[in-house]
C-alpha cells in the first residue's frame, strides 16, 4: 500500500510538471514574434555587428556605440519580453533563440567604419575637413572620447620628445606625424606597420604609450608575435582596434604569415571562445 501511494504521488507530481511546463510553453508567442517586438523597441539604439559577434548600444554621453555583454543582452531581452510580449516565465533556450533571431533583425548592413573621424568629449572631428561635428549615432563611432578637441592646442613637450627620439630628423618627424594621423583616422588602407628600433632609453616605450593614449585604451590591442602567430583565439582580441602594439618582436624567430595578412588587409579566420 505504501508503494502504491508513492507511485501515485510520483505520477501526480510528474503530471503537474507536464501541465505546468507545456501549458506555459503553449502560451509563449513564437520566437519570431518576440524577436519582431524586440526589434521595434531596440532598433536605432542597439545594433549587431557580425565582425565582432557582439551587440552594441549607443551612448548619448560618450557619443559612441558601446559593446553589450551577453549577460546584459539577455536581461534586455527578458525584461522586454515580460513587459510587452509575455508576462509569464520564459526559459533560457527560448531567450537564446530570440537573441539568435535578433542578430539578423538588428544587423545593420549599411554600417560603415568611422575612418576619417575622431571622437572627442565635445564632438566628432572630421580630419579631412577639420570640422567638429555633433555626436550622432549615424556616425557609427566606436571610440570612447578621453579629451576635448581644441584647434588652438599645442604640444611643445611632445615636439621636444620627438626631436630627441628621432635626433631632430625633420623627415622622420613628419613621417611619424603622418602615422599618428593614420591611427586617428583608422587608415587601414596604408597596408604597412611601423617598426621601432633602437637601444634602451631612446623613447620606444614612451612613444608606444603616447600612441596608446591617442588611440584610446579601448581602441588599442596588445599582443606578441608568438601569440599572434600561434594562438588561434588571439585575433578575436584585436577586432575593431585602431592600434595594435606588438612588443619585443626582435626576440621572435619564425615566419609571420598572420602579421603579413593583417597588414595587407586580407581576410583572416578567427576562433571565438564560449560560442557556438
Amino acid at each position: 500500500a505504501e508503494a502504491v501511494r508513492e507511485i501515485t504521488k510520483s505520477v501526480q507530481e510528474f503530471t503537474e510538471w507536464l501541465e505546468f511546463h507545456f501549458s506555459e510553453q503553449e502560451k509563449c508567442p513564437p520566437h519570431s514574434e518576440a524577436a519582431e517586438t524586440l526589434r521595434k523597441h531596440l532598433e536605432g539604439w542597439v545594433v549587431y555587428l557580425p565582425s565582432s559577434d557582439c551587440f552594441y548600444s549607443y551612448n548619448d554621453l560618450t557619443g559612441c556605440w558601446m559593446p553589450v555583454t551577453t549577460v546584459e543582452m539577455r536581461k534586455f531581452v527578458s525584461d522586454i519580453i515580460k513587459s510587452y510580449v509575455y508576462t509569464g516565465g520564459v526559459t533560457a533556450p527560448y531567450i537564446n533563440h530570440v537573441m539568435d533571431l535578433l542578430k539578423g533583425e538588428l544587423n545593420d548592413k549599411d554600417w560603415g567604419t568611422s575612418e576619417g573621424l575622431k571622437n572627442f568629449t565635445n564632438g566628432v572631428l572630421d580630419v579631412k575637413t577639420m570640422d567638429l561635428l555633433p555626436h550622432s549615432s549615424d556616425l557609427h563611432i566606436l571610440d570612447i572620447p578621453d579629451i576635448a578637441y581644441s584647434k588652438d592646442s599645442v604640444c611643445p613637450v611632445f615636439d621636444e620628445f620627438l626631436s630627441f627620439a628621432l635626433r631632430e630628423n625633420s623627415d622622420a618627424i613628419k613621417f611619424l606625424w603622418a602615422y599618428i594621423r593614420a591611427i586617428i583616422t583608422r587608415s587601414y588602407n596604408l597596408q604597412s606597420f611601423l617598426e621601432l628600433d633602437g637601444e634602451g632609453g631612446t623613447g620606444k616605450s614612451v612613444l608606444m604609450e603616447v600612441l596608446n593614449m591617442i588611440a584610446g585604451e579601448r581602441n588599442t590591442g596588445e599582443t606578441s608575435l608568438p601569440r599572434l602567430e600561434g594562438g588561434k583565439f588571439e585575433m578575436y582580441n584585436l577586432i575593431d582596434k585602431a592600434l595594435i602594439l606588438i612588443r619585443d618582436s626582435d626576440k621572435f624567430q619564425g615566419d609571420s604569415p598572420i602579421l603579413k595578412s593583417l597588414t595587407g588587409n586580407d581576410k583572416i579566420p578567427l576562433c571565438l571562445l564560449y560560442t557556438s
